[in-house]
Formats: structure tokens, sequence, C-alpha cells
């Protein structure tokens, strides 16, 4: 998103779902909103006559329904309600067809969807409506891209970094699309840009060791496969590289090893996808949300491990189960800090459940704390007795 998109996200994010002419909002359901604008085919949105938004500035103010209802679509939008902000945002299009900002973030929410053909729909119409704005479409050379129209994403990706020369994503999306229409050196070289003002950008060093590869310069590819698993371990591209390039320098022994952690990221990265989408649509799913947390664990990712605690017991902050798998899958990360943390929040959250006081003495006790291990025990005595604590 370019600059000028912040003064699309303005005013506090109001809690509505659609609005009439005169700011009141509708009395309709909001899930069935939700379900009628996932179900809608976005081509079948009203347009506005020729020209309308042509000279439209972002910088200049909007009427102020209409900033507080696109306001309210982007909360849901940051918050990951896509289902709530596509509503939102098909409400303020319904009202005023073809609103540049409503256009736009609507494609934001397909594209995030994965729903690319509809992404490009709506991203299309944006370019048309305000064309002073095409610095901002390097969303839809992604969807071109995703879609396999790499001749598409090449034109829309120079079109964006004529206006925008220094959007290193868009450079990256060209350099991808070269690759894709077979011009590697050209490929390479856009990646080589892109690091120069990027230097620990993790897929273009995996892109550029796949270039160097295919280019028949293994020893240079190594090292920048290498540079990328280091950028991000939990990648599988980067190991899977490493295999196979050290397998041709004859390096089978280290060939061997990448190729047993690429598989296990793999599997791992395969299950996540398939989470994720879950999510999409229903963001504040606790089962979904609980088995990511797991399989974080189970390849040592702790910092998305953090991450993801933290969304999940947002959902239920004094929910002592929530709180006691947190706990858990610190005490399986084998991360002491992470783990006494979330102990602490497990006795401040959770202080009259006799089951926080039982995993808690249990846990300072293989921590070796006796004072805190006594002091958990006397009060998961007391109430697992039904005495209520005073403190």
């Amino acid at each position: 998103m370019i600059a000028t998109c912040a003064a699309w996200c303005v005013l506090s994010f109001a809690p509505t779902v659609g609005f009439a002419q005169d700011g009141a909002p509708p009395k309709l359901d909001v899930r069935a909103r939700v379900e009628q604008a996932l179900l809608r085919d976005p081509a079948t949105l009203p347009t506005a006559a020729a020209g309308k938004w042509a000279d439209w500035d972002a910088t200049k103010p909007l009427g102020e329904t209409l900033v507080r209802a696109l306001a309210a679509g982007i909360g849901a939008y940051q918050r990951g309600e896509l289902g709530l902000a596509l509503a939102q945002f098909h409400g303020l299009l319904e009202v005023e067809p073809d609103l540049p900002p409503a256009l736009y973030h609507a494609g934001l929410c397909y594209f995030r969807l994965r729903r690319y053909k509809d992404c490009a729909t709506l991203i299309e119409r944006f370019e048309a409506a305000a064309p002073r704005e095409i610095g901002a479409t390097r969303v839809l050379g992604h969807s071109y891209y995703s879609l396999g129209r790499y001749g598409d994403a090449r034109a829309q990706y120079e079109q964006v970094l004529a206006a925008a020369p220094d959007d290193v994503e868009a450079r990256r999306g060209l350099a991808l699309s070269r690759m894709r229409l077979g011009q590697l050196d050209e490929a390479l070289a856009e990646l080589e840009s892109v690091l120069a003002k990027k230097p620990d950008h993790a897929d273009a060093q995996t892109w550029k060791a796949q270039l160097l590869f295919d280019l028949g310069r293994s020893e240079e590819a190594l090292a920048s496969a290498m540079r990328a698993r280091e950028l991000d371990p939990f990648e599988p591209k980067p190991w899977y590289l490493v295999s196979q390039i050290q397998l041709d320098l004859g390096h089978d022994a280290d060939a061997e090893g990448a190729r047993a952690r690429f598989e296990v990221l793999s599997r791992a990265a395969s299950e996540i996808r398939s989470l994720e989408a879950l999510l999409l649509t229903d963001p504040h799913a606790l089962g979904p949300q609980r088995r990511l947390v797991e399989v974080h664990v189970s390849i040592g990712d702790s910092k998305t491990v953090r991450e993801r605690l933290a969304r999940l017991v947002s959902e239920a902050p004094k929910d002592v189960e929530l709180r006691i798998f947190a706990l858990d899958a610190w005490v399986a990360l084998g991360d002491e800090d992470g783990a006494r943390n979330a102990a602490l929040e497990l006795e401040r959250e959770c202080a009259d459940e006799a089951a926080a006081w039982q995993r808690l003495e249990s846990f300072w006790a293989s921590v070796r704390d006796r004072v805190r291990q006594v002091q958990a025990s006397e009060r998961y005595l007391r109430l697992k007795g039904g005495v209520k604590d005073s403190r």
C-alpha cells in the first residue's frame, strides 16, 4: 500500500456493517450480511458513470458518513475479520459505486482470502476509476502472478514501479514474473536490486539461490541458500535448495541432513496453510488456533508461538484451559523464560481456579522453585476444598 493510502485509514473504527444515505445503520443481521458478502460475485457490484472519480485525491477528506463506514471496514480487515470487512465495503460500494478506497480495500480482502480473480476484478476497477493511483496497484500484479498470468503481472509491476520506484515488493514480483517468463538474467538483476535495498529479505534471497542454481552457479547458489535459511529457518524452500545444491556439489551427508529437515518443515507448512485458510473466514475459531500453536511448537518456532499464543489467549484471557495450554507450549519448547512468564500470567488471571494451581504446583516443582511449589499446593487444596481465596 502506498503512502497516500494512509489518508483512507482515518477516524475510529465504527462497529457498523453497511449504512443508509442518512448515516443510520440498517437493521440487518451481521452474520447474514457477512455470508452474503462472501458469496457475492464482486463483478455484480454497481458501477459509476465513466470518469466520476477521475479527479479523486486520496488526501482530500470524504464526508463523515463515508469515512466512518470506510474506517469500520478497515478496522475489521486489520482484525482479520475479512468477511465482515467485505460486507462493509460492499455496503459502501452500493451507496457510492466505484468509490476508490472501498474498491481498493475490498480487493485486499479478496487477496487475503486467496480469491485472486475477484481481487483482480476490483483492483482493475480501482485503477480505471482512479488512474493517478497506479502506484497502489501492486496487489493487482500479485493477483495476476497467482493466477499464472505472468505477462500481465510483469506489465503491472512495471507500471507500479514507474510510479513508485522504491516499492521493494513490486520489484520482487517483477523479478519472479521475469523468471516465470524465462528471463533468468533479468530476474536475477531485479532480485539483486531488492536485496540491495533490503538485505534481510528472505524470500528474495531464496529465489536468488534458485536462479543461481538454475544458471549453473552452484557455489554462489549455496551461499545464497544458506543465507536464506539463516534469515527464515522455518521456511521449507531454503532447506530444499540447500539439499539439492549440496547434492549437486557432491556433499551427500550435508544434502541428506538438509533434506530431512525440509521434509519436516514441508509437512508443517502444509498443515499451517490449511489451518490459516480456516481462520480466514472464522478468525476466532479456537481449535485451529490451538493446533497452529502446536505445529509451530513442533518445529521449534518460538517467535511465531509467542505471536500465536498472544492472539489465542486474547480470545478469552481468563480461560484456565487456554492459560494452561500456553504454559504447556512453552514447556514443550524448552523456553524457561517463556514458561515462567506464562506461569505467572496463569497465577494472575486464573487465581480462583483449582486447575490452575494444580498445574502450577507441578510446574514450579519442575523448575525447583520450592517456595512457589508449596504456595501453589496450598492454594490448590484450599480451592479444591471449596474455600474461596480471599486474596
